[in-house]
């Protein structure tokens, strides 16, 4: 009757980093030696830099932070920018200051690499993307970067779960989650989770699926991010609603999303719950009050334009009026669905 699945899909949620570049600190103030390597001037962010015992360092974490907000916003040419100017200010320091142990170099490697498995998994180059993500992950423990290495795990996720290889996506994952948790990172920690609930999802093994959404929609609370906290709110109606298709429990989740979706403004999101709500009932065979929510998702994606999601509209309405005794309006909306697909071609 109702595709209980539509809609699952990996959503690449590395979240933002909570750490502000050092050298961005407002227009008043000149800029740090952050800043200055990022404008180009080496030179003056090394002199700038020599001038405090941290100097280097803190430039070079700042730069790094920059680069992963950009990854984690998917401007991966402003990244890779970045992260140049952070490789010519390494080379430049290390010709007037030969401790090595002063600057973090396999930080830089790393994050190079894990930006280059990042974009080989954007072109859906699965294998290559492992190798350059696996070499990235040594680098990270040998640098012993507890939060890079937490980022590479997560992104190992994505192009093993396309190769199929669903329990080891689940492990990398697992340790993304458990690594941010152990920093209590709860920003990160609400990524990690929601990433981890949808590949149980996708497995179909729901009870540990809520708990990650659970666990995911608790730490997004707790970092403000409510657009993820909703994302992690309806999947927990979701999960609840494939354990019991008829338990009253996943409308509470469907019903609270639906709120903070159209709250946060977000009108396709919003409609989506409706739909899930139509869903469940219908599960109940209370098919007037199905309809009802089903009708508010069709004047969703209506108002957004979605035909695709107006004719699944219209055919999970044509399937709830039959089963309550309308034929006539089910042949209607029947037909509508075929229009739709018709001029779709």
């Amino acid at each position: 009757m109702i595709d209980r699945f539509l809609g699952v899909s990996f959503l690449l949620l590395t979240v933002f980093s909570a750490s502000i570049s050092s050298g961005q600190t407002g227009t008043s103030n000149p800029p740090g030696a952050a800043e200055l390597a990022l404008q180009g001037k080496t030179t003056e962010a090394v002199r700038l830099a020599r001038k405090s015992p941290s100097g280097a360092v803190d430039a070079l974490r700042s730069l790094y932070d920059t680069a992963d907000v950009q990854i984690t916003e998917r401007q991966f040419k402003e990244a890779q920018a970045t992260l140049t100017a952070a490789e010519k200010f390494l080379t430049a320091y290390s010709k007037v200051d030969k401790r090595k142990e002063l600057l973090p170099g396999d930080a830089l490697k790393g994050r190079n690499l894990r930006l280059k498995g990042i974009m080989l998994t954007e072109q859906k180059e699965f294998e290559s993307a492992l190798v350059v993500l696996k070499d990235a992950l040594e680098i990270s423990k040998q640098s012993k970067d507890p939060t890079l290495e937490a980022r590479i795990h997560n992104n190992l996720g994505f192009p093993l779960s396309s190769q199929g290889k669903s329990e080891d996506s689940i492990k990398e994952f697992t340790l993304a989650r458990d690594i941010a948790e152990s920093q209590k990172d709860s920003l990160r920690a609400g990524s990690y989770n929601f990433n981890l609930g949808l590949a149980l999802y996708q497995m179909k093994k729901w009870e540990p699926a809520l708990d990650a959404f659970k666990r995911s929609a608790e730490q997004n609370h707790a970092a403000a991010k409510p657009i993820l906290e909703a994302h992690a709110t309806v999947y927990q109606g979701r999960a609840l609603s494939n354990i019991s298709s008829v338990s009253p429990e996943p409308m509470k989740y469907f019903v609270k999303a639906q709120k903070m979706y159209e709250k946060l403004g977000d009108k396709r999101k919003s409609a989506w719950c409706f739909y899930l709500m139509g869903d469940h009932t219908a599960y109940s065979m209370d098919f007037t009050r199905a309809a009802y929510y089903g009708e508010q998702a069709l004047a969703g994606y209506t108002a957004v334009g979605d035909k695709d999601w107006q004719r699944r509209c219209y055919e999970f309405l044509a399937d709830i009026y039959v089963k309550n005794g309308k034929k006539d309006k089910a042949e209607e909306l029947k037909k509508k669905a075929q229009q739709i697909s018709q001029s779709k071609g």
